[in-house]
């Protein structure tokens, strides 16, 4: 059972992802959460935030980095998104990811990508080009401004290469939000 500080993370992190405040914004680059010492808790949290996320009308995708990984991790995980998504079921299917996005988020509905293990991703060149991929999708859905829905990446990892993902300039979500997954009570 998921404590009340990780609810409470959970309730919060939605707010600002689905109706962010002025100093929330930059929850719309991306939201890259450490859980270095609370390994165990990755999963917990992400079902609880999930939840929240669906009651709250967005539509997902959850995906583990250390699963998709490879030449064909662009493939994989536009495979994964319209599986999860019952991409199959729309007029037109797409093999692009942004173009899913697109369509998802066509009538205002915000898409979240929750990431497991996302710092796999971080240091190999096919892990580089699936993160550079998020961030063409999330710009294309995002920038424009007649285009209502939003794209929102979560990632959740617990390796000491989270911090590089938000603050290295060489990474493709330089600058989006890092936190860290708050540790449980007793």
């Amino acid at each position: 059972m998921l404590n009340t500080i990780l609810d409470s993370f959970a309730n919060d992190l939605c707010r600002s992802l689905l109706s962010p405040r002025v100093l929330d914004q930059g929850y719309q680059s991306g939201v890259f959460i450490s859980a270095e010492d609370n390994a165990a808790l990755q999963m917990p949290f992400l079902d609880a935030l999930a939840g929240k996320l669906g009651k709250a009308g967005a539509q997902m995708v959850r995906v583990r980095a250390d699963e998709l990984c490879g030449d064909d991790v662009l493939e994989t995980v536009a495979a994964a998104a319209h599986a999860q998504t019952k991409g199959d079921q729309r007029e037109q299917r797409t093999a692009h990811l942004k173009d899913l996005v697109r369509q998802i988020t066509h009538g205002g509905t915000p898409f979240v990508m929750l990431i497991e293990n996302i710092d796999a991703w971080v240091n190999s060149a096919d892990g580089q080009r699936m993160l550079c991929a998020l961030k063409a999708a999330r710009d294309a859905t995002n920038l424009p401004p007649s285009h209502s829905g939003k794209l929102l990446v979560v990632g959740i990892g617990t390796s000491p290469q989270m911090i590089a993902l938000t603050q290295d300039q060489s990474q493709t979500f330089y600058g989006a939000v890092d936190l860290k997954l708050p540790e449980q009570t007793r």
